[in-house]
C-alpha cells in the first residue's frame, strides 16, 4: 500500500464500512495511483504539495461520481424487486390492493439501495448468490418437514409456497402429504401446489378427495387451464354435498 492511499485510509477510518475501501469501488484513484504517485520516498515528499490535492480530487470523484455510477443498476435491480412475486391468477384482489404501496415503496428503495451501495461496503454479486442459494436450501428444508408433519397427521394452520427446485425428493413429499395426511393438511398442500406449481397434482384425484370439505376447496383452487375428465366433472356437478355441488356448477355447469 502507498504511503499516499496510507493517508487516505488513516482519513476515512472513521467510515469503517466505506465503499471507498474497496478497490473495485475507486477506478479513479486507482488511475491516479498507478499513474501520478512515485515509488520513491525522495519523490514521494517532493511531489506531495501536488498528489495531496489531487489525491483527494480523485477520493471525491470516486465517491460522489464514478461508484454511484457503478451501482445504478444494481440500486434499479433492487427496486424491480418489489414487484417480484405477484400472484394476480390466485390472490387478485389482495396483490392489486398492494400495487398503490409497490408503487409508493419504488422509489424509496431505489433511493435507499443507491445511497447504500455508494456510501458503504455491499455484498458482491457472489456473496449474495451465495446467501440466496443458503436461502433456498433452508427454505427446501422448512418445506420439506412441514409436507412430513402434514403426512404424518400432525396439525397445521398455513400453506406455504413449495421451493425450487421441484424434483423427486419434493414430489414424494408432497404425494405423501396428500396420501397420508388429514383433511386439513390435504387442503393446505393443495393450496401450496396451487400457488406454486399448478401441474404437480391430479386435480381429478383432488376433486374425487373423501373429504366434502377438501373437494369444495379444490374447487376453487384448479387451475383454469384444466379442464376435470368427463366422469370426474359429471361426479363433482352432482356431488353428494350441497355446497360442493353448487360451487362446481357455478364453475363448470354449462
Amino acid at each position: 500500500m502507498s504511503r499516499l492511499r496510507w493517508l487516505a485510509m488513516v482519513a476515512l477510518a472513521a467510515l469503517s464500512a466505506c465503499a471507498w475501501t474497496q478497490r473495485e469501488n475507486r477506478p479513479v484513484w486507482n488511475a491516479f495511483e498507478a499513474s501520478m504517485v512515485p515509488d520513491s520516498d525522495a519523490a514521494f515528499y517532493a511531489t506531495l504539495p501536488i498528489t495531496l490535492p489531487l489525491g483527494l480530487g480523485a477520493i471525491v470523484a470516486d465517491t460522489f461520481v464514478a461508484h454511484p455510477i457503478q451501482v445504478i443498476d444494481d440500486a434499479w435491480d433492487d427496486a424491480g424487486e418489489v414487484w417480484g412475486d405477484i400472484d394476480l391468477e390466485q390472490h387478485y384482489y389482495t396483490q392489486a390492493g398492494f400495487m398503490p404501496l409497490r408503487a409508493l415503496a419504488t422509489p424509496v428503495v431505489f433511493l435507499g439501495s443507491f445511497l447504500g451501495r455508494s456510501m458503504f461496503v455491499w455484498p458482491s454479486a457472489e456473496q449474495q448468490a451465495e446467501w440466496q442459494a443458503s436461502l433456498r436450501a433452508r427454505q427446501r428444508r422448512q418445506i420439506l418437514d412441514w409436507l412430513g408433519r402434514i403426512a404424518r397427521g400432525e396439525d397445521e394452520t398455513r400453506y406455504r409456497r413449495l421451493a425450487e427446485p421441484i424434483d423427486e425428493t419434493l414430489i414424494a413429499a408432497v404425494r405423501a402429504a396428500l396420501a397420508d395426511g388429514r383433511a386439513g393438511g390435504r387442503i393446505l398442500v393443495y393450496q401450496a401446489v396451487a400457488a406454486s406449481n399448478p401441474h404437480l397434482v391430479d386435480w381429478n384425484e383432488a376433486l374425487a378427495d373423501t373429504s366434502a370439505v377438501v373437494r369444495y376447496r379444490v374447487v376453487a383452487l384448479v387451475p383454469k387451464d384444466h379442464e376435470p375428465d368427463a366422469a370426474i366433472l359429471e361426479t363433482i356437478l352432482n356431488d353428494p354435498d350441497e355446497a360442493v355441488r353448487d360451487r362446481a356448477r357455478r364453475r363448470w355447469a354449462k
